[in-house]
């Protein structure tokens, strides 16, 4: 299973960095639609989050004889770290970012260069 997600990995980043450097007008149509994308599921995970926590405090004030830590481990296995989901956007997006401005940076340096 890695592995095909690893190949496909590879293969949108591969694909989104060569419509960016060969078609940036293209590029800057879906540039707008990944962001909006990654936003959502960014704010999807966050409430999914949200939502094993309320679970976890409506089952320990429904059942005082449930095992505090076992439910919280549980709740921490359901869980996405927080790092992780920040660590992750803030990548993600600032490699879109990268290739939305690439066409600039490619014109700086060709003119450089000449």
């Amino acid at each position: 299973m890695e592995t095909i997600f690893s190949g496909l990995l590879l293969a949108a980043i591969t694909g989104l960095t060569a419509l960016a450097y060969k078609h940036p007008e293209g590029y800057a149509k879906i540039h707008k639609v990944l962001s909006i994308i990654l936003l959502l599921v960014v704010l999807s995970i966050t409430s999914w989050n949200a939502a094993i926590d309320t679970f976890i405090v409506r089952i320990l004030r429904a059942s005082k004889s449930v095992d505090m830590s076992q439910i919280e481990r549980v709740g921490d296995n359901l869980k996405v770290p927080f790092s992780w989901l920040v660590l992750g956007f803030m990548g993600i997006y600032g490699y879109l970012l990268f290739l939305d401005f690439l066409p600039s940076i490619v014109a700086t340096k060709e003119r450089k260069d000449k």
